[in-house]
């Protein structure tokens, strides 16, 4: 290869070369001293107001949530006065003989019932049930003082219970009591729209059956909050801030421009134009080269070893083909005998079912055993062992025909794969085969 000499211009013998390390090192200083500030303020600005937004939120939530509860209570005070208004709950009242049959068929059927209130119950203006019946969720008798909602959580459900007073006349003389219940988170989510609670995750937290007030529902439940348009005025303040840190890179930008058009440009520009000259023209045939006096010291290198690299690079990429040439011919192929072994017997046995999958066309696997030949390597030895599955793998692929192959899949054993070929073709090679052994 033609050696490149680059003789130094007298006029920049009193000039430093620096590493662009060096050069990156002092911009990235200047850069870091700006970014530590904006940073700082930037980051302080979103974490405020993220906290701010986020207890806000949290507040309003839980005032949601209490008014969703009062919402969904005025609305069942409607409902049950509308089926305490139910002439067949007074004949009920009067008459409970029948109670248990029109519970069962008729109280949660009746188009004044909503569709979800699962269990409902009558009790008499003493507070005791009109009958007992077995499987009943509410008590036998309820306590007519204190008729507070509650809720009755009991293994993944939670129930709210409510109780209303059935009255009648003009003085609304109480003459029983009618108990409702209704699953309590669907029907919160049902009958309220919630703008900050995200209702796809409010759960009841906590385990084990028991019964609590109404009011102490938040207790139990547990929520996430949906996104809101808080978070519009955090997006606003972190813009505002990316827009201030924007300006300053814009700046910093530039410098950073002008300086390494100077320091990068012109010499790169120049390695281009001569790498260029290297591509057209055989490696190492060039007698120039770049002969500028180049700023950054990595450059200088890179200018004097290029030809080098090119021819270095070619070498190599001709002996790696070589070997991966030899070492896809040694993965294929027996070492013994020659033929193809296993690996790409199981190969082209993939390809093969593979091509059964596309179109219906014939294949035959013929295997070759070679008898006794155990007997004759404990006879003979290994060395007539090998030779005669030399001599077989021999005979075998002469009676093959060109686009047959075949494959060591064992000590003694032998396969060929054919493709496309009929039953009676097939039968007629394997004899020649055998033919061609026994001679």
């Amino acid at each position: 290869m033609t050696k490149l000499n680059i003789k130094p211009d007298k006029e920049n013998k009193l000039f430093i070369s620096l590493s662009i390390s060096n050069y990156a090192l002092i911009f990235l200083f200047i850069v870091a001293a700006f970014f530590i500030g904006i940073g700082a303020y930037a980051y302080s600005s979103i974490e405020q107001a993220r906290s701010n937004i986020h207890d806000s939120k949290y507040l309003a939530a839980d005032e949601e949530l209490n008014q969703s509860v009062s919402y969904l209570i005025k609305t069942m005070s409607v409902i049950s006065i509308q089926i305490s208004d139910w002439d067949e709950i007074f004949q009920q009242l009067r008459n409970p003989a029948y109670y248990s049959y029109w519970r069962e068929h008729r109280l949660l059927s009746a188009d004044i019932m909503p569709d979800y209130i699962t269990s409902a119950e009558v009790y008499d203006h003493s507070g005791k049930v009109l009958a007992e019946l077995s499987g009943s969720l509410f008590p036998p008798n309820i306590d007519v003082n204190s008729l507070a909602p509650s809720l009755d959580v009991r293994d993944e459900v939670t129930s709210l219970v409510l109780y209303y007073p059935v009255k009648r006349g003009a003085d609304n003389v109480i003459e029983g009591y009618l108990g409702l219940r209704l699953p309590f988170i669907d029907s919160l989510i049902s009958h309220y729209s919630f703008r900050y609670i995200d209702t796809d995750t409010l759960l009841r937290t906590g385990a084990g059956d028991r019964i609590i007030p109404l009011s102490d529902a938040a207790i139990i439940l547990s929520y996430e909050l949906k996104s809101s348009p808080e978070a519009d005025t955090m997006m606003q303040i972190l813009k505002n801030t990316v827009l201030q840190l924007a300006s300053i890179i814009g700046v910093l930008c530039l410098m950073f421009y002008f300086l390494m058009v100077y320091l990068l440009g012109k010499p790169l520009l120049e390695i281009s134009e001569y790498i260029d000259k290297l591509i057209q023209s055989n490696p190492g045939s060039l007698t120039g080269g770049v002969h500028s006096m180049f700023p950054v010291s990595e450059l200088e290198k890179i200018k004097s070893s290029l030809n080098k690299y090119q021819l270095d690079l070619e070498k190599a990429n001709s002996d790696l083909d070589e070997k991966n040439q030899e070492l896809w011919v040694l993965a294929q192929h027996d070492s013994l005998t020659g033929v193809l072994n296993r690996r790409a017997f199981e190969l082209e046995w993939n390809n093969s079912k593979q091509l059964l999958m596309r179109r219906r066309v014939g294949v035959c696997m013929m295997l070759f055993d070679i008898n006794h030949f155990k007997a004759i390597n404990d006879t003979y030895g290994h060395k007539v062992g090998d030779d005669v599955l030399v001599d077989i793998s021999s005979c075998i692929q002469k009676a093959l025909r060109t686009s047959e192959k075949l494959y060591r899949i064992g000590g003694d054993e032998f396969a060929v794969i054919i493709i496309g070929d009929t039953a009676e073709g097939e039968l007629v090679l394997a004899q020649r085969c055998i033919d061609l052994v026994q001679k």
